[in-house]
């Protein structure tokens, strides 16, 4: 709902509103949980809060991190008075290249999981298929101790390997 919330502020302040105006023209195209977020927003900016100020409590109060920076940019608009319009639209750039990394992360994690998953499988799949096409060739594997010990290895170096990729994945995401 950010990029709603940001869509809708940089509309209403290209049509010529003030700050105050975007933010209860945002309020209107809003759903909940958003649309309940900003209207605190608004009723602590009319008990006195500034703009800024009242983002910045609702978003530490409800969590909404993405918030804060809007809460920069309108700081930076009553300090400085910078153009909210052009603050606003690099957030919404910022909020999409977010989305979009997202979901390229998403991707990348599938696909690591799905190489794991398979890497996984085919050694044993290899050595059922030994067992099947040539019983002699794997026969040591098998019925040895030295067979077995390498057998042992091999299934503690895949466990490791899965571990090893699942903790990865847990980092990326």
């Amino acid at each position: 709902q950010y990029t709603q919330v940001l869509n809708s502020i940089v509309s209403s302040l290209q049509g010529g509103a003030n700050p105050y105006q975007a933010l209860e023209e945002t309020i209107t195209g809003l759903k909940n949980p958003a649309r309940d977020v900003f209207i605190e927003i608004i009723r602590r900016n009319r008990t006195g809060n500034n703009y800024s100020e009242a983002i910045r409590t609702v978003a530490e109060e409800t969590g909404w991190t993405d918030l804060h920076q809007l809460e920069m940019a309108f700081r930076l608009y009553d300090k400085t008075g910078s153009n909210l319009v052009e603050v606003c639209n690099h957030l919404l750039q910022s909020a999409y290249d977010r989305r979009a990394d997202r979901k390229y992360v998403a991707a990348t994690t599938a696909s690591i999981m799905t190489t794991t998953t398979v890497l996984t499988i085919l050694p044993f799949f290899v050595m059922a298929f030994m067992r099947i096409v040539a019983p002699e060739f794997a026969y040591p594997l098998f019925n040895t101790t030295g067979g077995i010990i390498v057998l042992c290895i091999i299934c503690a170096m895949i466990f490791t390997g899965n571990k090893i990729a699942k903790k990865m994945v847990a980092n990326l995401i």
